[in-house]
């Protein structure tokens, strides 16, 4: 099925909804508040009926995707930088951030 034109207009009796279509190779414009269907011979016929609705106050609705919704990221915080002076004081500042790391990759996180 192949959609050529999509035509809505606001009534008294509610949103009118024109689709204009071609499936199988026969052209088919169907829709209104009270579901109708027309088919046409030739394109020509067809565009000639969607330039009517245009003229009758319907507009050409314009379907747009959503637009995805990222997923959260993780923000790691920024490691603060301890001043180290001696050599002791740096093995152990090594061996917390390991430590640190290691928590951080051991954490399960469970999605409901």
């Amino acid at each position: 099925m192949r959609t050529f034109a999509t035509l809505t207009k606001q009534t008294a009796k509610g949103l009118s909804t024109w689709s204009f279509v071609e499936c199988d190779g026969i052209l088919i414009g169907f829709g209104g508040t009270t579901n109708r269907c027309r088919t046409f011979r030739t394109h020509q016929q067809m565009q000639q009926c969607i330039l009517n609705f245009v003229g009758y106050g319907y507009q050409l609705s314009t379907k747009s995707a959503p637009a995805p919704v990222a997923k959260p990221r993780k923000v790691e915080k920024p490691v603060k930088q301890a001043a180290v002076k001696t050599l002791e004081q740096l093995e152990a500042f090594a061996a917390s951030q390991a430590a640190a790391n290691s928590e951080q990759t051991d954490q399960v996180v469970q999605l409901a």
